[in-house]
């Protein structure tokens, strides 16, 4: 589970900011919602949600960018093809005291019932600093430096992270390379478990479809015991499929949608098959997409975070799916869902807490601000419990929307210049 990631200078993000999935102190009184938070510690409860709304070029995919490049990174820095390569860091540059300086990244997790800190600071050229830090999920435990390093210097817990001492010994530390992923070369347990997770972070970025597509194609075609669960969750989804199956179609495999074929009766008289990727509706691939990532992070409890999940998707089965990781009785793994859109339907005290609610928005000068809905203020004070958040953030209330007033001057002359050209 994730608790908390942050990222400063990166694209859009100028100053730091923090995504947190801890639950904030609110006394709502609606019954799921409320319930749907897992509590590690007593003070420690984390949500299975996070929706980040916003306007267009806000910044929330460049929020999820940071996390598939913090991913991306650690997974790559030692790849032979990559220690050559430039780090994926963009630093914001409308700034000009932050466009040549390092970005940061940080992420807190929970894996074997521990609390891991993990970051680094880096430009495309090289890492400047990195940490690693573990608690025991204990009331009143410690945080324990495992190690930080500080260019090529590696400062390190002699006894919690042994692989330390190989590293400064043999000065086998590059500018490039992060000590998470070489000490996992190595063969070290810790690195081993915090990169494990790591792999298991799923993100699915809203322009390239690919990665999760081929992964549900690959459930259907392996007949695993995830495909049974997609068939079941397409048939439902009143998407008119009432069977998957794979098939080879100039040298590339296909999932085929089997449809029931019916007599001037209403009676089934057989069965014809669409490929999925040219026959069905968009918002059917979509799902059918989605339907592997989702139903293997419910699964084995993994975080999935999904940019754009609302494009192409019907508000209703969107709904759905975000209702699968709340309720406890589906999401018996403590599995995470964290997505953008736009559809305004999950900004309900129904669907949604008020912690579970991100907004982006960018400032005067291009960079952008995110905060959640609980800890939004005005002269007014922070949002009531059952207030009415969709109509609010419509109404521009939290920020988040976009301002109209130069495109409706703009339409205003140009309707003018039309009638004046006639």
């Amino acid at each position: 589970m994730i608790v908390n990631f942050t990222v400063k200078n990166f694209k859009s993000f100028n100053q730091e900011v923090n995504l947190s999935m801890l639950t904030s102190a609110l006394k709502e009184t609606y019954a799921l919602p409320a319930q749907a938070f897992t509590t590690v510690t007593t003070d420690m409860k984390i949500v299975p949600v996070a929706g980040i709304f916003g306007a267009n070029a806000s910044g929330k995919s460049n929020l999820i960018d940071a996390m598939a490049m913090m991913k991306f990174h650690v997974e790559t820095s030692l790849a032979k093809d990559n220690v050559l390569d430039k780090i994926q860091v963009e630093p914001f540059r409308l700034s000009t005291e932050t466009e040549n300086a390092p970005s940061e990244f940080e992420i807190s997790f929970i894996v074997k019932q521990k609390l891991f800190r993990y970051g680094f600071l880096a430009t495309k050229e090289r890492v400047f600093e990195e940490w690693l830090y573990e608690k025991e999920l204990k009331e009143r435990a410690k945080e324990k430096e495992l190690f930080y390093r500080e260019g090529e210097q590696l400062h390190y817990h002699a006894a919690l992270f042994k692989v330390g001492k190989l590293i400064n010994d043999q000065h086998l530390a590059k500018e490039s390379v992060l000590i998470l992923t070489l000490g996992y070369q190595l063969n070290d347990e810790i690195c081993r478990t915090v990169m494990q997770w790591f792999t298991d972070f799923n993100i699915l970025e809203g322009h390239r479809y690919d990665g999760y597509r081929s992964f549900s194609v690959n459930q259907i075609r392996e007949q695993t015991e995830l495909a049974k669960d997609m068939r079941d969750l397409i048939r439902f989804a009143d998407t008119g499929i009432h069977e998957l199956s794979a098939a080879v179609v100039m040298n590339d495999v296909k999932v085929l949608a089997h449809h029931h074929v019916y007599n001037e009766k209403g009676e089934t008289a057989g069965e014809k098959w669409f490929i999925m990727d040219t026959q069905e509706s968009e918002g059917t691939k979509k799902f059918f997409n989605l339907s592997g990532p989702v139903l293997n992070s419910l699964k084995y409890g993994k975080v999935l975070v999904v940019d754009e999940l609302d494009a192409e998707l019907h508000p209703n089965l969107m709904e759905k799916l975000v209702m699968m990781f709340q309720d406890r009785q589906i999401n018996t793994h403590s599995a995470q869902l964290i997505f953008s859109g736009h559809n305004t339907n999950l900004l309900s005290v129904q669907m949604l807490r008020r912690d579970q609610i991100w907004i982006t928005e960018k400032n005067e000068y291009g960079a952008t601000n995110l905060y959640s809905v609980a800890d939004y203020k005005t002269n007014k004070g922070k949002a009531r419990n059952k207030e009415a958040i969709e109509q609010n953030y419509i109404d521009g209330k939290y920020g988040g929307t976009p301002f109209l007033g130069d495109l409706d001057n703009f339409l205003e002359r140009y309707s003018h210049e039309q009638a004046t050209a006639e």
